[in-house]
């Protein structure tokens, strides 16, 4: 298990989102600061080509811990009382898309991580945020909305 990294997810829907993400990990974090995209599909086809000319950057491919937390959702949802309920053509209100997969960090590869939606940026070195994971278990680094 390594020391720190990065999550994102990824799919070629996402693509130059994606590369914009990791160019700016690169200029701001450091180049050889390791990342892992979490395929939020199996649309991969335009993103590793890219994951493999980066040293730095690997795709999650534990399909066994993904399918595990995608059957945890299911089953989370399915005990909701409205999970029965059909509305128009959405029979399952409950369960839009694959957001929850970014759960399958707490299995993955890095004892302390940040993950960042992929359609943000890295402006900044995150060496603080790090400094806090020494101290608590979790952390939300919401600068974006501290202003003065």
């Amino acid at each position: 298990m390594s020391s720190c990294g990065i999550y994102t997810f990824g799919n070629d829907y996402v693509y130059d989102q994606l590369i914009a993400l990791l160019n700016s990990i690169e200029a701001n974090v450091g180049t050889d600061f390791p990342v892992c995209i979490i395929p939020y599909d199996q649309r991969l086809d335009k993103i590793l080509p890219e994951i493999r000319a980066r040293k730095q950057v690997t795709l999650y491919d534990d399909w066994e811990s993904i399918k595990e937390w995608d059957h945890f959702v299911k089953e989370v949802w399915a005990s909701h009382p409205r999970s029965k309920d059909v509305n128009g053509n959405r029979e399952f209100w409950f369960y839009q898309g694959n957001t929850h997969r970014k759960l399958v960090s707490f299995n993955g590869l890095f004892e302390k991580f940040v993950f960042y939606d992929t359609d943000s940026l890295a402006m900044k070195p995150l060496n603080n945020l790090f400094e806090k994971l020494d101290h608590y278990d979790f952390v939300f680094d919401d600068w974006e909305h501290i202003k003065a």
